[in-house]
């Protein structure tokens, strides 16, 4: 068990955050990492626990790259809009 869960987490830090996303959709991720926390071993449930940081970093990073993208797209048409 502990190794399926470290895998998990080793394929989702390789993840793109826009492809993240609909495998967190997925009926059977979540669900199946939280039945994991439940487990009788302490390894399992750090290796949840590890897993779900990893995909929240991946998805934070992608949200944070949407920000400054929108940002700087705001910036520009800023700039356009002063220059005439």
């Amino acid at each position: 068990m502990q190794a399926s869960v470290k895998n998990i987490g080793r394929v989702v830090q390789r993840m793109p955050g826009a492809q993240l996303l609909p495998e967190l959709q997925s009926p059977d991720l979540l669900p199946g990492l939280f039945e994991a926390f439940d487990h009788h071993s302490a390894d399992v449930r750090k290796a949840v626990t590890m897993c779900l940081m990893y995909m929240w970093q991946v998805y934070n990073q992608s949200i944070n790259q949407l920000h400054f993208l929108s940002l700087g797209l705001n910036r520009e048409v800023n700039t356009q809009q002063l220059k005439n």
